[in-house]
Parts: C-alpha cells; sequence; structure tokens
C-alpha cells in the first residue's frame, strides 16, 4: 500500500520530479472523479452513463501511473497532459464550445508546460488557441453547439489568447529556471555526496532513539531499505555502545558535541573515535550525525613519540647518571690519591692518623655511593618483595636506636611518636627500614644543634602512614617537585651535606611505590621538612 501512494523515485532527478508530478495530479483527478460519480448517482441518476465515462477515466489516470513506474515518465507525461486537455476541449463543446468561460483551458496549458517543457508546452498552447477560435467560430456560425446563455465575442477570445501566450512563456521561463537550479543542486549534492561516499569514515545520521536515518558505507550484501531504521548498535563498534547510551540524550538535549576513543577489543590495536554532531534546526536539534573514524594510525604515531620521548628521558637520565657518578667517583678519588701522598711524606703521627681519617671518610664515601647505585640498580629489575607482617611501633623503634648516637652527637631531640595500637602492613622488612633510614638520615644531618628529629606512624583510612619530620631548614618550593629524582640535589642540600649522590630519596620513593604506597613532603623553609610514606594496610 505504502509503494502505491509513494510517489516513485528515479535516478534522474528531473525524471522523478515529472513522475512527482504525474502521481499527484492523478490522485487528485482520481479523487476528485469518485466525488462527481457519487454526486451523480445520488442527485442525477438519469446520468450515470457519464458517471460511468468518469468512472473509465479515472482508471485510465491510474493506468498512467503504472506507466510512470515502470520508467515511461515521458510517454506518461505527454499521455496525462493532451488527455486532460481532451477531457477539458471535450466538456467545452458538450457545454456550448468557448463561448462560455476561456479559464477552463488553462488548466491543461499549465499542466503541459509543467510535464512537458518548453516546446510541449508551447505546442498545447497554440493547439489550445487554435481549438478556441474554432470552437467560437462553430458556434456563432453553425447550429452543431448548444447555444449558451452567454457567450465571449471574439475580442474575448484575442484576449484570452494573448494571456495564455503569455503564460505560457512564463511558465516556460520559471520551468527553465528551475531545471537550471535543480542542476546546480544536483550537481553541488553529487560533488557532497561522493565527497561523503569515498572519505573512509563511517558517517550515520540518527534520530533520537538512536536509528539510523542515513548511512555512507552500506555493510556488504545489505541496501538502503535493510539499514535505514535499524539501530545504530548493530553498526557501531561493541565498545562504543556503552558511550553511545549516555551521548546520544545528551547531544540532543544539550545541542553539544560528544566525543570518545576506544580500543576495538581484537587484541590488535585498533582504534576508533566517535564524534556526534547535533544537527540542528532553528533552535532544536532534529538529528544527530554520527561519525567513526578510525585513528589507529594517529595512536600508534602517539605510542611512538611516546616511546621516543621515553628513550630520550633515559638517555638523558644515563648521561645524567654518567656525569653524575663520574664526578662523585672523581673527588673521593683525588682526595685519596692526596691523602697518599701526604701520608708518604708526613713524619708526624698525628698528622698521618689525621690523612689515615680523612682517606677513610672518603673512601666511606664512595661506598655509600656505590651501595646507593646497586641498591637503585637492584629495585629496578627485583622480581618480587620479601613480605611479611610489620608493625610500625616497634618497626620505628629499632630504625630510631640507629641514630641516637650519632643525633646525640649533634646536640639533636629524636623521638618516635607511634601509638602500639597501629595496625601492622605487609612489606618488605628490609627494603622499608632501607628508605626509612634514608629519611632520618637525611633529617640527621640537615638538622642543626638544638633541633629535633620526630618519627611517627598513625593510621589514615585504609593506610598507615609512616612520617619523619625535622625542625631544620625546610626546602625551597620550586625544589619540592623534582626532590625525588635520580640525582636531584637541591641547592641546600649540595651546601650543608658535602658528598650525597642524590640516589637516597629515589630510593624512597621506589620502595613506596613498589608496596602499592606513595611519598610526599611538605615542608616550609626555615620551620622544617615532613616527609610521609602511605602504604596499604595489611588485608585480614
Amino acid at each position: 500500500m505504502k509503494q502505491i501512494i509513494r510517489p516513485p523515485t528515479f535516478a534522474d532527478e528531473e525524471k522523478t520530479r515529472a513522475a512527482t508530478l504525474i502521481h499527484i495530479v492523478s490522485w487528485v483527478y482520481v479523487l476528485l472523479g469518485l466525488v462527481l460519480i457519487v454526486l451523480l448517482l445520488v442527485l442525477n441518476p438519469e446520468r450515470s452513463i457519464r458517471a460511468l465515462l468518469i468512472g473509465g477515466s479515472c482508471v485510465l489516470v491510474l493506468g498512467l501511473q503504472v506507466v510512470s513506474r515502470r520508467g515511461n515518465v515521458r510517454l506518461a507525461s505527454w499521455l496525462l497532459a493532451y488527455g486532460l486537455w481532451g477531457l477539458t476541449m471535450f466538456s467545452l463543446v458538450t457545454g456550448g464550445g468557448s463561448r462560455t468561460s476561456g479559464f477552463s483551458i488553462f488548466l491543461p496549458v499549465l499542466l503541459g508546460a509543467f510535464l512537458l517543457g518548453r516546446n510541449g508546452g508551447m505546442a498545447i498552447t497554440v493547439l489550445t488557441i487554435v481549438m478556441g477560435f474554432t470552437l467560437t467560430y462553430v458556434g456563432e456560425n453553425t447550429d452543431w453547439l448548444v447555444e449558451p446563455e452567454e457567450y465571449s465575442p471574439y475580442s474575448f477570445w484575442v484576449s484570452q489568447s494573448l494571456v495564455l501566450v503569455v503564460a505560457a512563456l512564463l511558465i516556460t521561463l520559471a520551468n527553465s529556471q528551475m531545471k537550471r537550479a535543480v542542476a546546480r543542486a544536483l550537481q553541488a549534492e553529487g560533488s557532497w555526496r561522493s565527497l561523503v561516499e569515498n572519505t573512509p569514515d563511517l558517517i550515520m545520521e540518527l534520530d533520537r532513539s538512536g536509528c539510523l536515518r542515513l548511512i555512507n558505507h552500506l555493510p556488504p550484501g545489505m541496501t538502503p531499505d535493510d539499514v535505514v531504521g535499524q539501530s545504530v548498535y548493530e553498526l557501531a563498534p561493541p565498545v562504543c555502545h556503552d558511550w553511545l547510551r549516555t551521548a546520544i540524550p545528551t547531544a540532543f538535549d544539550a545541542g553539544q558535541v560528544q566525543d570518545h576513543e576506544c580500543e576495538l577489543a581484537d587484541g590488535e590495536g585498533q582504534w576508533r573515535q566517535g564524534r556526534l554532531h547535533p544537527i540542528v534546526e532553528g533552535d532544536k536539534v532534529i538529528a544527530l550525525q554520527l561519525i567513526i573514524r578510525d585513528i589507529t594510525l594517529q595512536k600508534q604515531a602517539e605510542r611512538q613519540r611516546f616511546e621516543l620521548a621515553l628513550q630520550r628521558e633515559k638517555l638523558e637520565v644515563q648521561q645524567t647518571f654518567i656525569s653524575n657518578v663520574t664526578h662523585d667517583l672523581k673527588n673521593p678519588l683525588a682526595t685519596i690519591r692526596l691523602n697518599l701522598h701526604l701520608l708518604e711524606r708526613l713524619p708526624d703521627e698525628d698528622a698521618q692518623l689525621d690523612q689515615i681519617q680523612r682517606t677513610r671518610a672518603q673512601v666511606q664515601r664512595l661506598e655509600n655511593l656505590i651501595q646507593n647505585l646497586l641498591t637503585i640498580s637492584r629495585l629496578d629489575y627485583l622480581p618480587q618483595l620479601e613480605l611479611s607482617p610489620i608493625a610500625p611501633a616497634q618497626f620505628l623503634a629499632g630504625i630510631a636506636d640507629q641514630f641516637q648516637a650519632s643525633a646525640a652527637d649533634k646536640g639533636l631531640m629524636l623521638a618516635v611518636e607511634s601509638a602500639p595500637d597501629v595496625p601492622s602492613v605487609i612489606g618488605d622488612k628490609d627494603e622499608l627500614e632501607r628508605a626509612i633510614t634514608n629519611l632520618v638520615e637525611n633529617a640527621v644531618n640537615y638538622a642543626s644543634e638544638g633541633q629535633s628529629v620526630t618519627l611517627r606512624a598513625y593510621q589514615q583510612a585504609a593506610n598507615v602512614v609512616f612520617e619523619v619530620s625535622d625542625t631544620g631548614p625546610g626546602i625551597e618550593e620550586p625544589e619540592l617537585d623534582q626532590i625525588f629524582d635520580r640525582f636531584y640535589r637541591g641547592e641546600g642540600a649540595r651546601v650543608a651535606v658535602k658528598g650525597g649522590s642524590g640516589l637516597g630519596l629515589a630510593i624512597v620513593k621506589k620502595v613506596a611505590e613498589m608496596h602499592g604506597g606513595q611519598v610526599w613532603v611538605d615542608s616550609v623553609v626555615g620551620q622544617g621538612s615532613s616527609f610521609r610514606i602511605q602504604l596499604p594496610l595489611a588485608s585480614e
């Protein structure tokens, strides 16, 4: 039924336009004919023959639709135009000729101009003028036609002829302009259609329910009728479905572009980008345009850039490492060489002992540097930690005992503040001890006489925090983001402590991350610093 009511469509836009006009005129004629048939049968039953003729003409007009749907649109146009022209002439003859009114013949002229184009429209116009004058002459000079009560003289028909000619010329001109406009529009549409169809992106137009209205690339073996009306979820990648369920109503309600990137679950690193563009008419969103683009190459390029930047960063770290290690090894070795040279020439035993102690200090410095290098290298490649429960209070007390003597020598107050009921954590005791020892050693080294160093442990939500605080010189704010980087030493650290490797805090950070925790610092210049290591609680 829909195919009967819907006008036919063809690849040629002009052909489709003519077929649509035939379709409309045919159905209007049939409907008017049915109304006339009913009126004749009800009001004038004796004129049933006329009703039968009208019914026959309706059947013929419907037959023209069949001819048009089969592609013979030109033939159907000629038959319809001249069929209606003949019907109009027949009505004029039975009604007394053209002397009644000339306006009834405008219909076939207008229809002919639209259906038949310039030449056909002019032909039907000339034929109408000739037939009108002929009927007028016959009506005036013979008794063949019924005598009307009122009729138009020749002067009326001359004016009507001029009107018909002008009307036909204007209609033909308008028809030509319309054809040219349609041709330009078709050319522009063809260019855009070619552009859309040749783009590798999948472009769809969706309604509010997510059903397809248009698509540029049909799935294999499917026609437009098969796809239109289908849900977008049948064509979009499954990994985009959750995003589409949220993005479609959001784009309709907010009128904003929605973007999303997703990796296909095929294990081959394929990426797609989805973008929803609202199609607005006035101030209302009437549809959405969904563009699905393959961004695999873009993602691969981004990954390559990231890997290149990572390799560059590794190279810079290695260069920094070589530079720092060379510098840190060169200085104590030069000092040791000098001390040995002096030992060979100093006769005084006290002076020799002093040089020996200086040499021992430089050897200790070298040992610490090498130990830190080995530690950070080992942590980078450590396959797994040796985990066991650790009681925070006893753990910190043991570390504090190691530094009581050195703290006392510097006149520092070293204290432990930790409640005995702080929950245990699961960790590698040796590695955690190394990390917190580094923090305490730094605090003792940088603090001055009369200042304090405090070790704390407390529960914070589902974590335990180990804190090492001091009332030392503090750290400049610009340095806080870098102090956990390998080989980094701030200006204050270089001045206060000679011979540091710049690896102590990097080891602290690495150990914390290996335990699933994190480390951070709060510091105020002139008031001190607080380093905190946060670790998750032991599972029950």
